[in-house]
C-alpha cells in the first residue's frame, strides 16, 4: 500500500514540477537532470537542482542570502548547502502558515530516495504551485483553497463560501458553453445534412460522366484498331504496287534478250537527227556508227581553250567551292536546330501520350 502511495506521490511530483517549468523556464543543469520518477532511485544532484529551482520560484530576490553556497563546488560548500537548506525549509514553515513542508534530515539530503524524500519533494513542490497560482489571479481569481485546514470555523465557512461561489461560476459557464455547443450542432448538423445531399448528387453525375468516359475509351479503341488494320492494309497495297511495277521491268528486260541489237525506237524522242530510221525498229550497229560521225562534227565545232579561259573557269569554280562550304554550314546549322526541335517534339509527344494514358484511366 505505501509502495502505490510512493509511486502516486513521484507523479504527482513531476505533475507540479512540469507545470511550473512551462510559467518559469528551468537552468540548463535541472533541464537535464528532471524527468519522471527521477527519485526512484537515489538521485543527489537531482535534488539539488530541483530544490534549488522550486526555492527560486518562491523568492528569487533573497534565495542568494538563505542559500549563500549556491552552485556547489566541493565537499564543504555541499555540506553548508544541506545545512541552509534545512534551515531555510524551517523558516519557510513559520512565515507561511499554508506551507506544510515536512521536515527532513541532513542523511535524507546526502542520500536523497524514499517515501520520506519523495512526500517532501511532493509537498514542497505543491506548495511553490499553490503559491504562484495565489500570486496569478487571471489564470482563476479565488480558485485555490489553503493547504492546511484551519482551526477557526469562521475561516473555514469563509474558505467554503468562496469555493462554492466559484464552482457556480463555473457551472454557469459551463451551462452556457454547452447551449452555445448544442446550438451550434444543431446548424452544423444541418449544414452536414445539406452537404451530404450535395456529395450524394455529385457521386451520381461522377458516376455517370464515368460511364460517358468508358463509351468513348471503347471508341477510341475500336477507332485505334480500324487505323492500325487501315494502315496494315495500306502497306499491302503498296508492297503489290512494288512487285507490278517490278514484274512490267522484268517483261521488258525479257523483250530485249530476244533480239539485243534491235530495240523499241521513239520518234518524239530522236536526240540525233542525223540517223535515218525506216521503221520502228532501232539497229544498234548504225546507231553507234552515226554517234561517231556526230560525236567527230561536235568535237570540231568546240572553240580551242586558252590559259585565260581556265584561269577564268578556276576562278569561277573556287567561288562555287565557297558558296558550296557556305551553304554547308547552313545545312548543319539547320540540321542541329532539326535535332533540337525533333528532340522537342519528341518530349511534348511523350508528354501528350502520357495525358492520354492519364485520360484513359479516369
Amino acid at each position: 500500500m505505501q509502495k502505490e502511495l510512493e509511486m502516486k506521490l513521484h507523479e504527482e511530483f513531476y505533475k507540479n514540477v512540469y507545470i511550473l517549468t512551462l510559467w518559469y523556464p528551468p537552468s540548463e543543469a535541472f533541464a537535464e537532470v528532471f524527468k519522471k520518477d527521477m527519485f526512484v532511485k537515489k538521485n543527489k544532484v537531482g535534488s539539488q537542482q530541483a530544490i534549488y529551482y522550486l526555492l527560486e520560484i518562491l523568492d528569487k530576490s533573497i534565495l542568494k542570502q538563505k542559500i549563500k553556497t549556491w552552485p556547489i563546488y566541493n565537499r564543504c560548500s555541499e555540506f553548508e548547502f544541506r545545512k541552509e537548506i534545512l534551515k531555510y525549509i524551517n523558516e519557510i514553515n513559520t512565515i507561511y502558515e499554508d506551507a506544510d513542508i515536512p521536515t527532513i534530515t541532513k542523511s535524507q539530503l546526502i542520500s536523497p530516495g524514499g517515501f520520506k524524500f519523495i512526500k517532501f519533494m511532493f509537498k514542497l513542490s505543491r506548495f511553490i504551485l499553490y503559491l504562484h497560482l495565489q500570486r496569478n489571479h487571471s489564470i482563476y481569481p479565488n480558485l485555490t483553497l489553503p493547504l492546511k485546514v484551519s482551526k477557526k470555523e469562521s475561516v473555514t465557512k469563509q474558505n467554503i463560501y468562496r469555493m462554492s461561489n466559484v464552482a457556480n461560476a463555473i457551472n454557469k459557464t459551463t451551462y452556457g458553453l454547452i447551449n452555445n455547443f448544442e446550438k451550434i450542432h444543431e446548424v452544423v448538423l444541418k449544414e452536414s445534412k445539406i452537404l451530404l445531399l450535395e456529395i450524394s448528387y455529385m457521386n451520381d453525375i461522377i458516376e455517370e460522366y464515368r460511364t460517358k468516359l468508358e463509351v468513348l475509351r471503347q471508341k477510341a479503341l475500336d477507332i485505334h484498331e480500324e487505323t492500325i488494320a487501315s494502315e496494315e492494309l495500306l502497306k499491302k497495297l503498296r508492297f503489290l504496287k512494288l512487285i507490278k511495277e517490278k514484274f512490267i521491268q522484268c517483261q521488258l528486260l525479257c523483250s530485249y534478250l530476244k533480239d539485243p541489237l534491235k530495240l523499241k525506237y521513239d520518234k518524239q524522242h530522236n536526240l540525233l537527227n542525223t540517223i535515218q530510221i525506216t521503221d520502228d525498229t532501232l539497229d544498234l550497229i548504225e546507231l553507234l556508227k552515226n554517234v561517231i560521225v556526230v560525236s567527230d562534227r561536235k568535237y570540231l565545232e568546240v572553240n580551242p581553250v586558252t590559259s585565260d579561259n581556265l584561269r577564268m573557269e578556276v576562278h569561277r569554280f573556287t567561288k562555287l567551292n565557297n558558296r558550296l562550304g557556305d551553304m554547308l554550314e547552313d545545312v548543319k546549322s539547320i540540321y542541329k536546330e532539326a535535332l533540337e526541335l525533333s528532340e522537342k517534339l519528341q518530349k511534348e509527344f511523350i508528354e501528350s501520350q502520357i495525358y492520354i494514358e492519364n485520360l484513359k484511366k479516369l
